[in-house]
């Protein structure tokens, strides 16, 4: 479900980009005002595509922009079902819990002779909590000393797997947006280093291997 999410997510930035930049393109041919009006006005490319419906590369620039909204859409939509998949195997009750203690300098996994006060419960309870909040270093914790006290928990198995998965997905997410980010601003070499960084993440990415040839590509015709 995460690679579905983040490729319908990518896809769908570079299709509203290319929609974006192409009908900016169409406005200042029609008209300087009418570009103008699409730099600075927000919805001109609305106005702008019902009054020149009639000429084809309006419509494909329209269309393009719908289909980046869309798939961006969807994006959402299965990021969210994912997270409630995850969340379904919760326990029902709830417990009212006394305030965890401290935790300094966590280790995501604790030693077994680590002296465990607190139940399985409790413990799966402060590690769902700490999730929620974006806690995830001590999600973990608490996951792994749940299956210290229930070894081979499929519960605790599958929310330590969710909030590992999280953590890797968050690394390669910011990797790929200052990637993104820095070869828009022609900073060509940070670029190289996040793509890269977000291959380590997820060797057989597509997106983070066609970027990184990308601004290979780019960078060999700028210093030839």
């Amino acid at each position: 479900m995460y690679f579905l999410s983040i490729s319908l997510l990518v896809l769908g930035i570079l299709v509203l980009i290319v929609g974006v930049v192409w009908m900016g393109i169409q406005a200042f041919a029609d008209h300087e005002y009418w570009g103008l009006a699409y730099l600075f006005l927000p919805g001109t490319w609305l106005v702008f595509s019902y009054v020149k419906w009639k000429k084809e590369k309006v419509k494909k620039t329209f269309v393009l922009q719908i289909l980046g909204y869309l798939f961006i859409g969807m994006a959402g939509i299965i990021q969210a079902l994912s997270n409630t998949r995850m969340f379904a195997a919760k326990p029902v009750a709830v417990e009212t819990l006394p305030p965890p203690s401290p935790i300094v300098s966590p280790s995501p996994s604790p030693s077994p002779s680590l002296e465990l006060k607190l139940t399985y419960r409790q413990y799966m309870n402060i590690g769902y909590s700490a999730y929620d909040r974006g806690d995830y270093q001590t999600a973990m914790i608490n996951f792994n000393r749940a299956l210290i006290k229930r070894p081979d928990d499929e519960f605790a198995l599958e929310a330590l797997r969710n909030t590992e998965n999280t953590i890797e997905r968050l690394r390669y997410q910011r990797f790929m947006r200052v990637g993104y980010s820095a070869y828009d601003n022609g900073d060509y070499q940070t670029a190289l280093i996040n793509f890269r960084r977000a291959l380590e993440v997820f060797p057989e990415d597509y997106y983070a291997i066609e970027a990184l040839k990308e601004t290979e590509r780019v960078i060999k015709q700028t210093n030839p």
